[in-house]
């Protein structure tokens, strides 16, 4: 499977998901929960769009990074909060943009390594001790410009196959997780057993894709619709949580699902 979006539709993408992100900063800065820059840097992606000039250090070590955030928050405090949100980009697509070309490859080779979209590694319990070890998945959309829900027993099959990869590997694993704001959308838990649905436990708030993928629509730009509903309630459609099963639990699930395709 080839990735559909070209350079110049990324961009785009990470404009408009920047923007969403710096309108939440800003929002939990004025209702005086936190300060800028810790807002920025704990809660939102623009770091990890911006290691392709920056550098790949960790955040609060990366002197160039703090120039940036800096500098944005002080663009931030002059302008005031309609005239910021319009007027950030120039400044920050100078840093974003060098790393789209590696962000593109990453997810290309990514896509073409996953189960339909699928892949996993070993992990321990999230929020738990460091033993013993789950096996831990991760999702992305292997059908752009399709949604992969759409996909039923192609999604199937590829836990199947990741878990055939796992028996193969000969890793003692008997329980699977992952963190997604997709354990608050049926159509991805009904792929899981009850068990799943049942274990949730909300993920804290962090950058992550966890919680920001929700803005992904299915041709890889900003989901209008979960836009404008955030925009409205000032809350996440769908939290971010983590769900476990046991790996044959989830097999015997699996192969019941298909035989019913």
């Amino acid at each position: 499977m080839k990735s559909t979006i070209n350079a110049e539709n990324h961009a785009r993408f990470l404009k408009d998901m920047v923007a969403l992100q710096l309108w939440y900063v800003i929002r939990v800065v004025r209702s005086g929960q936190a300060d800028f820059i810790e807002t920025l840097n704990r809660c939102t992606q623009i770091y990890a769009f911006s290691t392709g000039s920056i550098g790949n250090l960790p955040v609060d070590k990366n002197p160039k990074w703090l120039e940036v955030t800096e500098e944005l928050q002080k663009r931030w405090r002059e302008l005031g909060d309609e005239k910021f949100l319009t007027s950030f980009w120039p400044y920050l697509e100078s840093h974003i943009r060098p790393g789209i070309p590696m962000d593109l490859n990453r997810e290309e080779e990514a896509l073409q390594q996953s189960h339909y979209g699928f892949s996993y590694e070993y992990h321990p319990e999230y929020f738990g001790p460091k033993e013993p070890e789950f096996l831990t998945l991760h999702f992305r959309n292997f059908f752009v410009s399709d949604s992969p829900f759409h996909h039923r027993s192609e999604l199937i099959a590829g836990l199947i196959q990741v878990l055939d990869k796992v028996s193969e590997e000969n890793r003692k694993v008997d329980h699977v997780q992952c963190g997604t704001w997709l354990n608050g959308f049926n159509p991805f838990l009904d792929l899981f057993p009850e068990s799943w649905r049942q274990s949730a436990r909300d993920v804290p708030m962090d950058g992550s894709f966890g919680w920001w993928g929700q803005f992904v629509d299915r041709t890889g730009q900003l989901h209008a619709s979960n836009v404008a509903a955030f925009k409205s309630t000032k809350e996440f459609l769908y939290p971010n949580r983590v769900c476990t099963c046991g790996v044959e639990e989830l097999r015997q699930h699996l192969v019941s699902a298909a035989e019913g395709e």
